[in-house]
């Protein structure tokens, strides 16, 4: 994975962006399972920024909670 890639995910997992060059055996299985986590989140939400992107007559919607 390109360094930036890793940066993102480590942070999106809430842990430090330094250990993004770190190897996978350096992480203990909690942190790899933030990671796993952090991936599926980041994946998911990119597959919706495409599906915008490819979107031919977009329209902004606000969503209020």
């Amino acid at each position: 994975m390109p360094a930036p890639a890793r940066i993102v995910v480590m942070m999106v997992a809430r842990l430090p962006r330094e250990r993004a060059t770190d190897p996978l055996a350096a992480f203990t299985r909690a942190e790899r399972h933030h990671i796993a986590m952090a991936l599926e989140m980041v994946t998911a939400h990119l597959h919706v920024a495409a599906q915008c992107m490819r979107d031919t007559t977009p329209v902004t919607h606000v969503l209020l909670h």
